[in-house]
């Protein structure tokens, strides 16, 4: 750039010599020479400048020039608008000191021009220096920041590059992965590193450029790479029984070196040789590094031990320890089983064995273990006086008591120093007569006959002493009162029954007829009958009386039935009787004279007979009932027996048959035969029925009948009799039935799974839960938290993982408060599939599990817990859930049913009290 003096140039240097030249004119005459050359401009070179790194330099150069043009020399002084930006030197040496623009002065008096001078970084390298070569675990982030350093082109950092982190595809992420480096020319990021194990890279570079560049590199590890070491947590230091399964299980911790817990890491459970088994063997730890397994230990008593390794080479590893027990040191209680409270004369043996059951601490059955039972003295003696427990935790022995009557005890001991104890209790009492105490009439009272005619059914008598036990060999006359005819025979001694009869031949009176029947010549009752006119036209027979369901038992004796007692003819006329049975293999039926005689065949099972009575007219009036024959008598083993009142043949049908097998295989022991009163009908179980045999165990009406129309209740069940609580206080007789309208479809799907359902009420499983049940939501506690809380149930609910249910107590039950379901089943939102719930799903198993089966156990059953179906608490919501979307689930609403009401019977069969519920 040029500059020139102000008001100064060619012209102005004539007028000035001139006008010297006029002030000289004196002097000398006027000089046009030229004046001496002085600086006139000044110019800049190059005029701006764009410099790209801290500490880049350009050289500037100044041009002065004379007033006429030719270059002039002088030194120009330089000055820097923006040093904090560049500085300069004399020379016009410029430097770059920081990013910004200026400008460039050079001035010479008052000649200046000037240059623009821009320092703008570029980047020109940049370099990975922090967070490349580690190592975490894959899909976790890395512990240290991915770093690089942007600089240029002489080193120095550049502050605002925008920086993009780009893992590689599979990779992983960045957080950001986009950001502007700081003053220091740095960005960073955090690496979170991909699912895949091994080497990952990760690539930094300029947004929109992609180079400079910086590449990165990590390791992802598998979590069995990451553990560092392995802790015990909880289930060591138990003690159990030999071969037992520890009752809590053993969970173990990993964790990383910086003592994080390491989730996903698969541990090995390897119990020492000898030691037992882990199920399951190989766990991943969760989201707490926790990983556990259930230790069933060795046969060996004493310490044994579980080793729990990270499933890799030269892995981290813990152990836990547990102590196996012989059964005498794992024995913690010991409880009357049943046989106690038993009366005999004294000096004689007990009709039952005494059975006492030996548990852990924590209610579990302990097999093996030694019981020494041992009478107080002069209470008798125990045969045999040692026994050890089988495997359902039971031993028994039989007492003989001893001479004296009263109360009489045994003590029961399990064979070890400080052993647990207990105790049963009998009465011996003295041999007495019976006496004779009442008269009770059976049969043929309040029957209407023309005057003059013999009663149809002939007139029976039961004696009974105090007790209620029917006598025989008593002597029972029968005298008609003056005018109302005769008896024949007369007097007639009691049967083994306590039964005597007579017929009764009305007098002439119309009307109300006596007749006084007196026994052991003190006791008296009487018999009243109406005499009628006789017909003119002949009527047909009619039924005065029906036969109940009758149950006999294979190898028994005939149950002889009146006709007369069932028939009569309004006209008086003779009646001839036939009888049909629909299977006499099952039962046989025969006539003699006027009695009908039902017996058993040779096979077993439910058949239908039909007897008729015909009159001289071929008039005549027929009735049907059931027979069931029961098997002889089987003490080895628990024995459902099926009354098939459905005419459709359910206790025959393969599935049908299969569920009764299945309760058969889970209920081992047998129970104490049930004998019952000959000729006493029971009006229980929906039935009216005698029973002409020993019950061995249990046996269970089956009919069909209408109960809600389609869809509603599929079917129901419950129980007509129990044994007395003191003895078991378990089922003797039980009924299930089913819906006519629901017979096809749904019924036809799930019979299996719905009868085994069913069977289980009979059996007791909600139906007998009274003593343990807690808490009922029944009649107005909807929500409540009813639970069981059987021990043996709560163990088999904790084994089956429960220990982690803690919404409640344990076991929970339905607890909706519906009459039919609630507090009967289990509840459905925590044991969901399970058999026992209130739904039978379709398309799923429906298990049998093991708390079920204890339940059993907690009542008094003996039970085979393997039998169970395998069912855990942790997957059971899911199958069920799993179901309803597959298929449909049955709901079995109100299928326990409270219509009939439950006797309990004595050991004699007799019916001592009832229960309404």
């Amino acid at each position: 750039m040029r500059a020139k003096r102000n008001g100064i140039g060619g012209r102005g240097r004539v007028a000035l010599s001139c006008a010297a030249t006029l002030l000289a004119a004196a002097l000398a005459s006027c000089d046009d020479g030229p004046a001496p050359p002085e600086a006139a401009s000044l110019a800049v070179s190059p005029s701006s400048v764009a410099l790209e790194a801290i500490g880049d330099t350009a050289v500037f150069t100044a041009a002065v020039a004379d007033q006429y043009g030719d270059p002039f020399p002088a030194v120009v002084a330089w000055r820097t608008s923006r040093p904090s930006v560049f500085t300069v030197t004399g020379g016009g040496f410029v430097r770059a000191v920081a990013n910004g623009e200026g400008v460039l002065t050079a001035s010479l008096g008052e000649l200046s021009a000037t240059a623009s001078v821009s320092v703008a970084q570029r980047p020109s390298a940049m370099d990975a220096v922090g967070g490349d070569g580690q190592a975490a675990r894959q899909g976790l982030a890395l512990a240290e920041a991915v770093v690089v350093e942007v600089t240029d082109a002489r080193g120095t950092p550049v502050q605002d590059v925008v920086v993009v982190f780009a893992p590689a595809d599979g990779d992983g992420s960045a957080d950001p992965d986009t950001i502007a480096t700081d003053a220091a020319g740095r960005a960073q990021t955090s690496w979170t590193l991909g699912d895949r194990p091994g080497e990952q890279s990760l690539v930094a570079s300029i947004a929109g450029a992609g180079e400079p560049y910086a590449r990165f590199s990590a390791t992802a590890l598998t979590p069995e790479e990451t553990a560092d070491s392995v802790g015990i947590v909880e289930g060591d230091q138990q003690r159990v029984l030999r071969g037992r399964t520890l009752p809590a299980p053993v969970v173990f911790r990993v964790l990383d070196d910086a003592g994080g817990p390491v989730s996903g890491a698969r541990v090995a459970f390897v119990p020492s040789a000898g030691h037992g088994v882990a199920n399951p063997d190989t766990v991943a730890t969760d989201e707490d590094g926790l990983a556990g397994t259930t230790w069933t230990l060795g046969d060996e008593p004493g310490p044994q031990v579980l080793v729990a390794a990270v499933a890799r080479a030269d892995g981290p590893s813990a152990r836990a320890a547990a102590t196996a027990l012989t059964p005498e040191e794992a024995a913690d209680s010991i409880e009357l089983a049943g046989g106690g409270g038993q009366q005999a004369r004294q000096g004689a043996r007990l009709a039952r064995p005494v059975v006492f059951r030996v548990l852990d601490d924590v209610g579990g059955l302990v097999p093996g273990a030694r019981v020494a039972f041992v009478p107080s003295a002069g209470h008798g003696v125990a045969e045999p006086d040692t026994v050890a427990t089988n495997e359902d935790g039971l031993a028994g022995t039989s007492w003989t008591l001893g001479n004296e009557p009263g109360p009489q005890s045994l003590v029961a001991s399990v064979a070890r120093s400080g052993g647990p104890t207990a105790q049963a209790a009998a009465t011996a009492v003295p041999p007495r007569v019976p006496v004779a105490d009442s008269i009770v009439v059976a049969s043929g009272d309040g029957q209407r006959a023309p005057r003059g005619s013999t009663l149809p059914a002939p007139v029976v008598v039961v004696v009974l002493d105090e007790t209620g036990r029917p006598l025989p060999n008593i002597l029972v006359s029968f005298a008609a009162a003056p005018g109302h005819g005769q008896a024949r025979p007369e007097s007639d001694r009691t049967d083994a029954g306590g039964r005597a009869r007579t017929r009764w031949t009305l007098g002439e009176p119309l009307g109300t007829q006596r007749l006084v029947v007196t026994a052991a010549g003190r006791l008296s009752a009487q018999v009243s009958a109406t005499a009628v006119v006789r017909p003119v036209t002949n009527q047909p027979p009619t039924v005065d009386a029906t036969v109940p369901t009758l149950l006999l038992q294979t190898g028994g004796t005939s149950v002889s039935v009146s006709a007369r007692s069932l028939f009569s003819d309004p006209d008086g006329d003779a009646l001839a009787f036939s009888a049909v049975t629909d299977n006499g293999s099952v039962t046989q039926v025969a006539v003699r004279q006027d009695t009908f005689f039902v017996s058993p065949g040779t096979g077993t099972g439910s058949t239908k007979i039909r007897l008729t009575a015909t009159d001289a007219a071929a008039a005549s009036a027929s009735q049907t009932f059931w027979t069931t024959t029961l098997p002889a008598l089987d003490n080895s083993s628990y024995d459902i027996h099926i009354a098939d009142h459905t005419e459709t043949g359910l206790s025959a049908d393969t599935l049908f048959s299969q569920a009764v097998g299945r309760w058969e295989q889970a209920i081992t022991a047998n129970l104490p035969s049930q004998p019952l009163l000959s000729d006493f009908v029971f009006d229980a179980c929906l039935e009216r029925f005698s029973v002409y045999a020993e019950v061995d165990d249990v046996v269970v009406f089956v009919t069909i009948r209408d109960i809600d129309g389609p869809g509603g209740t599929l079917a129901a069940a419950g129980q007509c009799a129990v044994r007395r609580p003191e003895d078991t206080g378990l089922p003797v007789f039980g009924f299930i039935y089913f819906d006519a309208a629901d017979r096809s479809g749904v019924w036809a799907d799930d019979l299996y799974d719905v009868t085994l359902h069913e069977f289980g009420h009979v059996l007791g499983i909600g139906t007998l839960w009274q003593s343990h049940l807690v808490n009922p939501s029944r009649p107005s506690n909807a929500g409540a938290d009813t639970h069981f809380n059987g021990p043996r149930a709560r163990a088999a609910f904790d084994a089956a993982g429960g220990t982690t249910y803690t919404a409640g107590e344990k076991v929970p039950v339905d607890n909706r408060a519906i009459v039919g379901s609630s507090d009967v089943h289990w509840r459905l939102s925590v044991l969901g599939d399970e058999l026992m719930t209130a739904v039978i799903y379709n398309d799923a198993d429906n298990p049998l599990s093991a708390i079920t089966l204890q339940s059993l156990a907690d009542l008094g059953y003996t039970v085979n817990a393997s039998a169970a179906d395998s069912w855990t608490y942790a997957s059971a919501r899911r199958d069920a859930m799993a179901a309803v979307r597959r298929g449909r689930a049955v709901h079995m609403t109100n299928d326990v049913s409270f219509e009939s009401p439950v006797m309990v019977l004595d050991e004699d069969g007799r019916v001592i009290r009832i229960i309404r519920r």
